[in-house]
């Protein structure tokens, strides 16, 4: 029988249906594009029993090659943990990000995006919900 990793993988996800549906979804989704990549890098007859810590390291130099964020390789790399976890394998994925070289992530980049209009520019405004709404937070720009 020939073994196919994005196979084992999706037959591994239908048995076990932890979390929420989007979370299962997702995981579907991550872990058919892990299975999809594996197969690009030469694994092509790795059953999903069959993960070692070289394929984690590989899926991690891939996607840093390929210039994936590094809150996304952390969302992939939880998926990868579980599908360790139901094999088994724990030990194979390395239990902090940062033994992978995957870096810390940035929430917020420090700017602004609130746009400010002057007075000018609020009364050309002719839509009348938002000029209501203008009007009742902010009177003091019907003295101006």
């Amino acid at each position: 029988m020939k073994i196919d990793i994005f196979l084992d993988l999706m037959r591994m996800v239908d048995r076990n249906r932890d979390g929420s549906f989007s979370t299962q979804a997702a995981r579907r989704e991550v872990l058919a594009q892990v299975a999809h990549d594996l197969k690009d890098m030469g694994y092509r007859t790795l059953p999903a029993t069959g993960l070692k810590p070289k394929h984690v390291r590989a899926l991690v130099a891939r996607w840093q090659e390929s210039g994936v964020a590094v809150s996304t390789m952390k969302n992939r790399m939880s998926y990868v943990r579980w599908w360790a976890e139901k094999v088994g394998k724990e030990n194979c994925v390395p239990r902090t990000n940062a033994e992978l070289g995957i870096g810390k992530r940035r929430f917020v980049t420090n700017v602004s995006k609130a746009i400010t209009l002057s007075s000018g520019d609020l009364r050309k405004i002719s839509d009348d919900r938002i000029e209501s709404s203008r009007v009742s937070w902010r009177p003091q720009l019907l003295r101006e």
